[in-house]
């Protein structure tokens, strides 16, 4: 007599093969996008501290930074949490229009100011400061499932240590 076909332990041990196969996979596709959300937000975190570095050395030499048509940096603040909160709120509406998305969560915001510090969620920068000895500077954090990252920027004049 001719057989055909598979027996049951046959499909079970396909069945078991294909089942340990979707885990891995699962467990690496989390693992990259994983990766890739966090690289996104070191890029983004990037972007903004260049940006933010940037503008403050030309305020060294201008008395205003025009960043695009509707925002414009005024560079004679007074290195004050006030002072400092007016250029934080100019670069915090400038980078909502430009469009950056938190790779985390793309309903909530990308950037916050939040004063003297406040919440931190993956993918979310924030601007605060922070009081020196000779006045105040600014500082941008950002956070990932691995890691907070923070950068202080400063212009001539706002803090020495």
């Amino acid at each position: 007599m001719k057989r055909s076909g598979f027996t049951l332990i046959e499909l079970l041990v396909v069945v078991a093969i294909i089942g340990i196969l979707a885990a891995v996979g699962v467990v690496a596709y989390n693992g990259y996008t994983a990766s890739a959300k966090r690289n996104a937000t070191l890029a983004n975190f990037e972007k903004v501290s260049k940006l933010i570095h940037n503008t403050l050395k030309l305020c060294e030499i201008e008395s205003t930074v025009k960043l695009s048509p509707t925002r414009t940096v005024n560079c004679n603040v007074a290195s004050t949490p006030s002072g400092i909160g007016q250029v934080a709120n100019v670069f915090l509406n400038y980078v909502f229009d430009q469009g950056f998305k938190n790779p985390y969560d793309n309903n909530g915001p990308i950037i916050i100011y939040s004063g003297s510090g406040g919440d931190n969620i993956n993918g979310r920068m924030r601007l605060d400061y922070e009081t020196c000895t000779s006045g105040t500077k600014l500082n941008l954090w950002v956070k990932t499932h691995k890691e907070t990252l923070k950068e202080s920027h400063m212009k001539d004049g706002w803090c020495s240590y």
